[in-house]
């Protein structure tokens, strides 16, 4: 036993030696591709779990998310029982076709189509993108298209027909005059995960903001936000509750709005550096930006990258 002591802590060196990390300079590029929110975040399980970041953590982070894989409804083969011809279509090219389609068309095969279909409202996939809009989301001359074949009613109970609402990712709700805005609130309060949020049009009132920043949002990085006339102390008020806050767009980012924002993420993240990396001004009020807004930008959010006007 004793003669094969040597040889084990050398086939044990040589384990260890083919499981290394990698060389200086890989781990440099991947440090480098990380965002500042997966750098913290890795820094903080490791601190919690007493143990080094590994390789597969930062590679982890580094890349980018991958496709969403196509979703299957019980085995590979799956079929819609009494569904007519989609009984012949597999489940998880019906639908992938489905989820680039708008709202309405999803709804209507998912309740009215046929009740072969309906298992499709526990598919999780086809919903954690929601969009109210029927323009291209890239909501160019958004602000002015109004919602009409859904009521801030029916929002709220569609939010609640959905089984798997906290699992929506991304929610955009384009604000028509006339929504309540305590429908509109209470259909926020049924999607808690959502980390891209768009809440535009003309019916965006100074109600709706002060319901907004009663309820705190840590998972939101994205946000797309119409005020109108809205003060800045309501808008701030709500941007507040997003410490996470990367990517910021709207018709209106005044200087007011901006010094504002720094000084509350600064805050919120106990004196640490803001996260933003995305400012968008879009809209009507676009001529208004100067160069020197954005060289001011830059200032005031370190990690900022990117500044677009449209």
């Amino acid at each position: 036993l004793g003669g094969m002591l040597p040889a084990a802590k050398k086939a044990t060196r040589k384990a260890a030696a083919s499981t290394s990390t990698a060389a200086p300079a890989d781990a440099e590029r991947l440090v480098a591709s990380c965002g500042r929110a997966a750098l913290e975040q890795l820094v903080l399980s490791s601190m919690r779990a007493g143990a080094p970041i590994s390789l597969k953590q930062l590679e982890g982070s580094a890349r980018p998310p991958p496709a969403r894989a196509a979703v299957r409804v019980g085995t590979a083969v799956a079929q819609f029982e009494d569904a007519g011809p989609f009984s012949l279509l597999p489940v998880d090219l019906l639908v992938k076709v489905l989820e680039n389609c708008y709202l309405p068309v999803k709804l209507t095969f998912a309740i009215e189509v046929c009740k072969g279909l309906r298992p499709l409202r526990f598919v999780a996939d086809l919903w954690s993108v929601v969009r109210t809009s029927l323009q291209d989301a890239q909501r160019l001359g958004h602000h002015y298209e109004t919602v009409d074949w859904i009521t801030s009613r029916n929002l709220v109970r569609f939010a609640q027909w959905l089984p798997d609402a906290d699992k929506v990712t991304e929610l955009s709700l384009l604000i028509s005059k006339g929504f309540a805005p305590d429908d509109v609130s209470a259909t926020l309060a049924l999607f808690p995960g959502v980390e891209r949020l768009s809440l535009t049009g003309q019916g965006m009132n100074k109600k709706i903001l002060t319901l907004m920043a009663k309820v705190q949002r840590p998972a939101l990085r994205i946000l797309d936000l119409d005020w109108g006339q809205v003060g800045a102390a309501t808008v701030l008020a709500v941007l507040k509750t997003a410490p996470s806050l990367e990517s910021l767009a709207s018709h209106k980012l005044s200087g007011d709005i901006l010094e504002g924002l720094a000084k509350l993420l600064r805050e919120a993240r106990q004196g640490g550096t803001p996260l933003l990396t995305r400012l968008r001004q879009t809209g009507r009020y676009a001529e208004n930006v100067t160069p020197f807004a954005g060289v001011a930008a830059g200032a005031l959010f370190p990690e900022l990258q990117e500044v677009t006007i449209s």
